[in-house]
């Protein structure tokens, strides 16, 4: 997809990677896994690839050489509010900050005459992009917050011109998988014991039955991500659904359990894995949920035997 002369897309495993899911009570007997595992937004279809339209205008880039690159683009530790040319202030509006850039030869054809899929740019640069990610945000475990991947790249045009770059950054985004406003770095935001909760992601939906949008963790919501655990590498095979369900009891119930501190038969532990098509762009984490059957309106972290919160 191009709009406004560049290829972009947002990718986050919160909002545009659609998971199956699993529950269990934290102590307790697992449900039987669920029988929905359709991946709306991994990207096995060119209409599916978990993309969102970018927040702007339409706007010109004018005096690119061929086989240049646009003047004022975006490099390493720069903010963006539209485009990756609009470079702004990271202390002011921002939506985007670039973590890492690069070139798109590697996902490109033989001959690398026609430009590469939406697919096959994930594919070769969102496996480095989301490592780059986690490194500028402090933590490995940045799948459970409302933090996410945002690529651009040169379209269609730019690449007959022999543009071939790319841009790595890192965006808060809302419950439709849309980057945020907002003003400051990001750097190291997620390091710490604590570093996490102010970006934790909360949802209203219940992860065994449906895919999380995130939510205020100090309004009403019934889920809480509480860990992301690793299943393998994107060169490597997605473990089948059975291996998954094994992991996803041993690993998510004692990591529910920690962030609770305590056993609880009113709080369920559940998880979320990626389709075939999103292990390959990177998508590589087991997500595991702390989920209620009634709507809470503050974390549940350290709750222990506490009365739930209900909003």
């Amino acid at each position: 997809m191009s709009r406004q002369g560049y290829a972009l897309g947002v990718v986050t495993l919160a909002a545009a990677v659609v998971l199956a899911g699993c529950v269990s009570e934290v102590g307790g007997s697992p449900a039987l896994p669920s029988a929905d595992q359709r991946a709306a937004g991994a990207t096995e279809a060119p209409a599916a690839t978990g993309s969102t339209t970018a927040p702007s205008t339409d706007r010109s880039v004018p005096g690119t050489e061929p086989g240049g690159t646009p003047p004022g683009l975006a490099g390493t530790g720069d903010c963006v509010s539209t485009d990756a040319t609009t470079v702004v202030d990271c202390a002011g509006p921002h939506t985007v900050e670039i973590v890492d850039t690069g070139t798109l030869d590697d996902a490109a054809d033989d001959d690398g005459a026609t430009p590469p899929p939406e697919q096959a740019v994930y594919e070769a640069v969102l496996p480095d992009c989301r490592t780059a990610v986690a490194d500028f945000l402090g933590s490995a475990d940045y799948d459970v917050s409302t933090l996410g991947a945002w690529l651009f790249w040169a379209d269609e045009d730019r690449w007959d011109e022999g543009q071939r770059w790319y841009r790595c950054g890192v965006a808060q985004v809302n419950a439709d998988g849309e980057p945020r406003t907002r003003q400051g770095s990001l750097h190291d935001a997620l390091a710490g014991d604590d570093g996490l909760d102010g970006f934790r992601l909360c949802s209203r939906e219940r992860p065994a039955d449906e895919r999380p949008r995130a939510a205020p963790c100090d309004g009403p919501h019934r889920s809480e991500a509480v860990a992301a655990i690793p299943l393998g590498t994107p060169d490597g095979a997605l473990p089948d659904v059975e291996k998954i369900n094994a992991l996803g009891r041993q690993e998510c119930g004692q990591a529910v359990r920690g962030y609770l501190g305590a056993d609880r038969d009113d709080i369920g532990a559940a998880w979320r894995w990626p389709r075939e098509a999103s292990w390959r762009q990177g998508f590589t984490n087991l997500l595991c949920f702390a989920e209620t059957e009634q709507p809470v309106d503050t974390l549940l972290r350290d709750i222990g035997t506490e009365p739930l919160p209900t909003a």
